[in-house]
């Protein structure tokens, strides 16, 4: 009876052994910085939750970077002067858990901000258009400027007359240096529309970029 007692016993804690590890799994669970565009020395806020020892690697660029070891829980509220990645890892994570349970990186802006977007044109009603879209994640960003529209061709950048429309606002048409006053939120679709460039011989179609600014001192 002891003996039969004692192997179960000992099956139990064999058993216990290869579970444990699997309720102990080191992974990121969360990590975020807010907002992901900024104004030059303004601050984001870092939260992270790690399960197990953790570190935070701030990336700014040109070799400027740092990599210290933090709580498994925490937050901090940097001011950021440039392009920044910072990015949390689980220190103990195992090599043979997926990577994002090793690590996760959010990369900051800063504004203004340049987007481009990669043109359709139609020789039919001889316009080229396209749009890119501003995420939920930036929905406190208000754009004030639009500016510096361009026309990208064989990797090129000219100077181009583009009409920029956008929820709440009336669609504007600017070119060359000309900066246009706006008020409104950045989230949402941006939509993009120039002329057919002069002796366009088919793809590939030219890029279009504009400047949105967020009225930074």
């Amino acid at each position: 009876m002891r003996q039969v007692l004692a192997n179960t016993v000992g099956r139990a804690l064999w058993l216990l052994s290869l579970i444990a590890p699997a309720a102990c799994a080191h992974k990121v669970v969360a990590f975020s910085v807010q907002p992901a565009l900024v104004c030059p020395g303004e601050r984001v806020k870092v939260d992270w939750d790690v399960e197990g020892r953790a570190s935070l690697k701030t990336d700014r660029g040109d070799g400027d970077s740092s990599d210290v070891e933090v709580p498994s829980q925490g937050e901090q509220e940097p001011a950021v002067e440039r392009r920044t990645t910072f990015t949390i890892r689980a220190l103990d994570a195992s090599p043979a858990d997926p990577p994002s349970f090793a690590s996760k990186s959010v990369d900051v802006a800063l504004a203004p901000v340049e987007k481009g977007v990669n043109a359709t044109c139609d020789a039919g009603s001889r316009k080229c258009r396209g749009s890119f879209t501003i995420g939920a994640d930036d929905q406190t960003l208000t754009v004030k400027t639009i500016a510096g529209p361009r026309v990208v061709e064989g990797g090129r950048a000219r100077p181009a007359s583009i009409c920029v429309s956008h929820a709440g606002m009336a669609t504007a048409c600017l070119s060359g240096d000309d900066k246009v006053a706006v008020a409104v939120p950045a989230q949402g679709a941006w939509e993009l529309e120039t002329d057919l460039p002069t002796g366009y011989a088919g793809p590939p179609d030219p890029q279009l970029r504009i400047q949105l600014g967020f009225g930074c001192p």
